[in-house]
């Protein structure tokens, strides 16, 4: 599914422009099961005084509030197949969001979900999280959670998917080369450590970019922290993998 998203920041605040596009993606995916082959949206960042117009204009109330959706096709229906959909406009005020102590993130998933035609009980839910992680808490689900958190993290981060295919190239070299059980077992933990410390990175960078919308140098320096934790094991995984395999593979060629 393409998503076509059109950003308009008229305020100074950073937005992170790839965790909107994905939330979207998620929203449409995972919670109400659409699947058009391509969708366009509009966010735009405004002032207080923008959204206090488009209030007074549309709602014929003369404050200033958070967020406003403005749909522009039929609101999509579970299981709908089109080729491509223009879900409308969100309006998002961060000004009048941070007086109120709220999150932005919140209200873009809240007009979003406008967008698609929920009601306001409707919305909630969704945005509660209420599915099957939230259901029954079972070993079965909670396997299934953590797996569909997996295949998310693939599909949204290149540097999760690169880690992936050398460790699969790793493992195919090592039956390649016949390495012995030992061998084996430390490659696994190798592997296992990078991939989780990917992992753990992008949790971090996401929380960070939920908690704060403004440039922080202290958000930046947890960030370059966390992605120096993934340096340190990924040049761990190559050490040892080279202690195991660069002998195997001259051993090979001087037969």
């Amino acid at each position: 599914m393409k998503i076509e998203f059109d950003l308009q920041n008229e305020t100074n605040v950073r937005i992170n422009r790839d965790y909107f596009i994905n939330q979207t993606r998620k929203l449409l995916n995972k919670n109400l099961k659409i699947r058009p082959k391509h969708i366009l949206i509009s966010l735009f960042i405004v002032r207080p005084k923008k959204i206090k117009r488009l209030n007074q204009q549309f709602r014929n109330k003369n404050v200033s509030t958070t967020v406003l959706s403005f749909p522009q096709d039929e609101p999509l229906k579970k299981g709908v197949r089109n080729e491509k959909i223009v879900l409308g406009d969100i309006f998002i005020c961060p000004e009048v969001i941070k007086k109120r102590n709220e999150n932005l993130n919140f209200f873009y998933e809240h007009g979003l979900l406008h967008l698609l035609g929920l009601n306001h009980k409707q919305m909630e839910k969704v945005q509660n999280g209420h599915d099957l992680c939230e259901e029954k808490p079972s070993f079965g689900n909670s396997v299934k959670c953590a797996l569909r958190g997996m295949w998310e993290a693939l599909m949204s981060e290149r540097n999760l998917r690169i880690h992936y295919m050398v460790a699969i190239g790793v493992i195919i070299a090592g039956f390649i080369v016949h390495i012995s059980r030992l061998e084996w077992l430390f490659v696994f933990f190798a592997i296992a450590t990078t991939i989780m410390m990917e992992i753990i990175n992008i949790a971090i960078e996401r929380i960070l970019d939920l908690t704060h919308l403004h440039y922080d140098q202290n958000v930046r320096f947890i960030k370059d922290l966390f992605a120096s934790v993934v340096l340190v094991s990924a040049f761990t995984a190559v050490v040892i993998g080279s202690i195991i395999f660069i002998p195997k593979i001259i051993a090979l060629f001087y037969i």
